[in-house]
């Protein structure tokens, strides 16, 4: 065999071990893999068409990347995250847990409170900030982009819509986004995006954040170990029928071509 060859071969197992690099569970050591389903969510704070579909779920110690000393369990915070898309916007619906829901900061402060954020990224494995897009969202409904590719970040995203509510035991938000602001990111059948969600939580006076807890386990920017992974299916949430309530919830799924 040639030293071409070889070299040819040593380039691609390289670029291919980058390219698709991709975090896993850090208790299960399962690759972390959310199926993004195709029909365009009601932004209500409700659950109804999300129930049955998979989820992204940070509930576990090991998942908690700061003040673990702090976490009590999955009453405490935990969440399930649930992703559909259409042919303009991706929805993102969060389910969590906690005891004690805070909210007294704004703007590009709400990361001291509790919150959700969302990563959206290349799959490539990068460090620092370089190759994702952050949102967060608050359960008074309150949202912000931080890390942005475009250069637009560290502002109110006017093309980003949230609805949240609470619940007894937490809140739920629902966020619909529309992805062509996400320049920088292919949006189309099968193609896998880098995934990142997180919860930030404060039992305290809102002054500061007392934990994170994130779907890699790892500092929510850093890459440099992969995210998991989002992929966008062509596929209808069939699993609503599944759970015999498509009379109940059929109507707040509009599916796309």
């Amino acid at each position: 065999m040639s030293k071409f060859i070889i070299l040819t071969l040593v380039l691609t197992l390289v670029f291919s071990s980058i390219v698709l690099a991709q975090a896993v569970h850090p208790a299960t050591k399962k690759p972390l893999v959310l199926n993004c389903y195709k029909g365009t969510a009601t932004l209500d704070g409700k659950l109804d068409e999300w129930k049955g579909l998979d989820a992204a779920i940070v509930d576990a110690k090991e998942q908690v990347f700061s003040g673990v000393d702090k976490w009590t369990g999955a009453a405490d915070c935990s969440a399930k995250f649930y992703a559909m898309w259409d042919s303009s916007k991706i929805y993102i619906a969060i389910d969590a847990k906690d005891d004690k829901v805070v909210n007294t900061q704004i703007d590009g402060n709400i990361w001291m409170n509790d919150a959700a954020e969302v990563f959206f990224a290349t799959t490539n494995a990068v460090a620092g900030h370089a190759e994702h897009y952050q949102y967060g969202f608050t359960p008074n409904g309150l949202k912000w982009n931080w890390c942005n590719m475009d250069g637009t970040g560290n502002k109110n995203p006017d093309y980003v819509t949230v609805k949240s509510s609470k619940t007894a035991d937490g809140y739920i938000i629902e966020a619909a986004i529309e992805y062509a602001k996400m320049t920088k990111l292919s949006f189309k059948v099968d193609t896998a995006i880098g995934f990142n969600p997180c919860l930030d939580d404060t039992d305290g006076d809102g002054t500061a954040r007392d934990l994170q807890i994130t779907w890699t386990g790892l500092e929510a920017h850093d890459q440099s170990k992969g995210y998991g992974h989002l992929i966008l299916s062509s596929a209808i949430p069939t699993s609503v029928t599944s759970i015999g309530k498509i009379a109940a919830t059929w109507s707040h799924i509009k599916s796309t071509e």
